[in-house]
């Protein structure tokens, strides 16, 4: 199987946003149940770092629409107040919390890079 440079990209697009999300949900059950490691700035720069490469990534023009409204949703749902969860099940809502605040640590630089690829095209075409 011969790969073409584009979907080695995706392919490697789709890896960096797996492991990404893996850390971002390791890193928020780490915060979520009081580890001070998790919280280092370093992590977090590394989390913005990674959602901007994959942004980067996958700028093909197919699937700028879906992400974004995906992108949305996450930053959105980011928002709720998870921590409520705690009166029913203590630390679940604050590990729910911590894990959305690093996925939303992903998401929004992604999100701005193809936003703003996405307006370049718009502009671009007029």
């Amino acid at each position: 199987m011969i790969l073409k440079r584009g979907d080695i990209v995706k392919e490697v697009a789709k890896w960096v946003l797996m492991v990404s999300l893996v850390l971002a949900l390791v890193l928020g059950i780490a915060a979520g149940i009081g580890q001070a490691w998790a919280l280092n700035e370093w992590l977090v720069l590394l989390l913005v770092v990674l959602g901007l490469v994959i942004g980067i990534l996958s700028l093909g023009e197919e699937e700028v629409t879906g992400v974004l409204v995906a992108s949305a949703t996450v930053l959105i749902a980011g928002s709720a107040n998870l921590v409520t969860l705690n009166t029913l099940i203590p630390k679940l809502g604050t590990i729910l919390s911590a894990v959305m605040g690093d996925v939303v640590l992903i998401v929004a630089p992604m999100a701005l890079v193809l936003a703003i690829k996405a307006v370049w095209d718009f502009v671009a075409e007029e």
